[in-house]
């Protein structure tokens, strides 16, 4: 049901030549091959309907590399968004904040090696440090065209859906370095 809020579209991409060349558009291909200082890798494609109300979280707990930060997202927005569609926030400057280790050595959540309780505390500790350092929470208003690259590890997700007949179509895209091996695959 792509009306429904947490609803996503895996790896258009791989099924749509478009998704696959607005994954890859100049400028975001350039800009990343600077970050990573190699060739870029797609490994996963999420596109979106509506808002995810998703809490905040950090890639890194989900999205697994062996060197985890060793990934950025982009996120282009396929329509303007309005206030109220379920928007993307995001806590600024949060990538710097002190790592969160699963299991007391890990990155990223395993639901067979993590209890669900510590995965509860990191997301509620993200938002906690974030206000503690004073970093506030910040919405994500693009217009048609506009994209967002984020770092592995900057808090965020998505608000509350207070207006359902709106809409947020958006494409975002995992990449890595074109030398690494996600477990995605």
């Amino acid at each position: 049901d792509l009306d429904a809020p947490l609803t996503k579209v895996l790896d258009t991409y791989v099924h749509l030549p478009s998704a696959l060349k607005l994954s890859f558009a100049d400028p975001i291909e350039l800009f990343l091959k600077i970050v990573f200082d190699d060739g870029l890798l797609a490994f996963q494609g999420l596109h979106f309907e509506r808002g995810s109300t998703q809490a905040v979280h950090q890639d890194t707990a989900y999205v697994v590399l062996e060197k985890p930060m060793h990934l950025c997202a982009s996120w282009i927005a396929l329509e303007d968004v309005q206030p109220g569609s379920g928007e993307l926030m995001y806590y600024e400057g949060s990538h710097r904040l002190p790592d969160w280790l699963y299991s007391g050595a890990y990155k990223h959540y395993n639901h067979e090696r993590d209890k669900h309780e510590e995965h509860l505390g990191q997301l509620d500790s993200l938002v906690r440090r974030a206000q503690e350092q004073g970093i506030a929470l910040e919405s994500f208003l693009p217009k048609k065209g506009d994209v967002l690259i984020w770092s592995a590890d900057l808090a965020h997700g998505g608000s509350q859906i207070t207006d359902a007949s709106l809409t947020r179509r958006s494409l975002v895209t995992h990449f890595s370095p074109a030398s690494s091996t996600p477990n995605y695959f």
